[in-house]
């Protein structure tokens, strides 16, 4: 995992809270994590290369709020639900659960108009 360097630095101050705290026997090893949290957010700000890039970062689910058609609706407007639906973003959550969900009432839709 890559981190930036507050987050090098909020590990550092955490460290060290918890080997002040910390038995004898685990002090040491808290101190040297600290250590070397601090020397890796030291080491980002002078060099930027070491720093995380933009695409490295996890991004964040986009939000979407949609109101499935009903059971009750037309096929077609099943069909256009199921278009928005592919329109997406890939990565929105439960895209896939949602996709299957409309393929399967436009399906029950066709042998209702048989």
């Amino acid at each position: 995992m890559i981190r930036t360097i507050n987050e090098q630095y909020r590990s550092y101050k955490r460290l060290r809270e918890l080997a002040a705290k910390a038995p004898i026997h685990r002090r040491e090893r808290l101190l040297r994590l600290a250590k070397m949290a601090l020397a890796l957010a030291t080491a980002q700000l002078r060099n930027p290369d070491l720093r995380p890039k933009a695409h490295l970062t996890a991004p964040h689910p986009p939000t979407i709020m949609i109101d499935d058609p009903s059971p009750f609706d037309t096929l077609e407007t099943w069909e256009r639900h199921l278009a928005e639906l592919k329109r997406w973003p890939d990565g929105t959550p439960l895209k896939s659960a949602i996709i299957e969900t409309a393929e399967y009432w436009i399906a029950e839709k066709k042998k209702e108009g048989r």
